[in-house]
């Protein structure tokens, strides 16, 4: 049985495409039995609120456009075979998101040159579920909403949205969770930050505390005795809310706004805030001298930099110059993708902030920062005195 439900499905598929009059309704019940004898869970997941709603949404929209140009005969024709053959293929992709490993996929299309199509083929069988699970979820919330009964017409319009926008955010986070396994093909290749030294990237969710870890290891590697340069960027706050973010400059602690939170359809750069020169020229002077074995900072590294634009130019000019030790760059999860693949480094460690129970010992370790001169009194910090045990 285990060899008959794979060989009912690579027949319903080659079926569903046949124009033989019949042809679609059995593959649709082949499908089903494939699916049924290899997984059935599938099958109770194509035939759930959501999902089963999400391909009649797809026939509809078909069977509306074809009715308009050829006649509602011919639309309800095309509508009831793309759902056929949609339904054939969920069952089918399903079946085999579930039963594919995408570092199978990734090696096999690493040994045909095609690394970059088989991320793509690999995170897309294995996202399917993911989708799909949100698409159920999605109409329970709806069905809840509508006080228990099956959601109105009206009351479904949130859903295409959903549809045509989750994937997007699925194909981000496939491609940030790929980068961070070493896979940094799906990253766009927009501008290049080349340095000879160790770049230790720190990402984390929004609120996860990266600026403040950031000023934490910076105060203990000045303190080890080592320079640092560069800039942070702490949020600003007014009455409690996030109303934008500042420039600070590490060693001078010269602080000065950088974003401000702009009205709706106000912000630059592709952006929801307003830039300020001075923050951005502040941000320019910290970068300027680096001093010799130094460690150089930049929080945060945003798309306007990863565009080529902000702070970019200075960070690329400090990062490529002789006397950076090492980089610390801090960066959204979902712009990993492209921080890596933008990035011609020595050496590069990722650290996600949210998976360390010590965060500011992580990025020292990282860096290869240790304590052991101060906790030693070899070296007390600048000014301080010289001891040997």
């Amino acid at each position: 049985m285990r060899g008959a439900g794979p060989a009912l499905l690579v027949t319903a598929v080659a079926a569903a495409f046949l124009p033989v009059p019949g042809a679609l309704p059995a593959a649709v019940a082949m499908a089903v039995a494939g699916g049924l004898v290899t997984d059935r869970e599938v099958v109770r997941a194509a035939f759930r609120g959501g999902a089963l709603l999400g391909l009649l949404f797809a026939a509809a929209v078909t069977a509306g456009a074809v009715a308009f140009s050829s006649g509602s005969g011919r639309g309800v024709a095309a509508g009831a075979t793309l759902l056929g053959r949609l339904l054939v293929l969920g069952i089918a992709l399903g079946v085999l998101a579930r039963r594919t490993d995408a570092e199978r996929v990734l090696a096999v299309a690493r040994r045909l040159g095609m690394e970059r199509t088989g991320l793509v083929i690999g995170l897309s069988l294995n996202v399917l579920p993911h989708l799909l699970e949100t698409l159920r979820q999605t109409w329970a919330v709806l069905v809840i909403r509508n006080g228990g009964r099956r959601p109105r017409l009206r009351s479904m319009a949130p859903l295409p949205e959903l549809i045509l926008a989750h994937p997007a955010r699925l194909a981000d986070e496939a491609a940030a969770a790929a980068a961070l396994r070493g896979h940094t093909a799906l990253g766009p290749r927009r501008t290049r930050l080349a340095t000879g030294a160790r770049a230790v990237v720190v990402t984390g969710p929004p609120g996860a505390g990266k600026t403040p870890a950031i000023a934490a290891a910076v105060r203990r590697i000045r303190a080890a005795g080592r320079p640092v340069a560069g800039f942070l960027q702490p949020a600003r706050y007014e009455d409690g809310a996030k109303i934008g973010f500042d420039i600070a400059d590490v060693v001078t602690g010269e602080r000065t706004a950088f974003a401000t939170l702009a009205a709706p359809g106000g912000g630059e750069e592709g952006t929801r805030f307003r830039f300020h020169r001075e923050g951005l020229e502040l941000a320019r002077r910290s970068l300027r001298e680096i001093p010799a074995g130094a460690v150089v900072v930049a929080d945060e590294l945003g798309p306007v930099e990863l565009r080529g634009g902000g702070h970019m130019e200075a960070v690329h000019r400090a990062a490529a110059g002789p006397n950076a030790a090492a980089l610390l760059l801090v960066v959204r999860r979902h712009l990993i993708p492209s921080l890596l693949a933008a990035l011609d480094a020595q050496d590069a460690v990722v650290l996600d902030l949210a998976r360390e129970d010590e965060p500011v010992e992580a990025i020292l370790s990282a860096l290869d920062i240790r304590d052991r001169e101060v906790q030693h009194g070899l070296w007390n910090g600048p000014g301080m005195v010289h001891t040997r045990e």
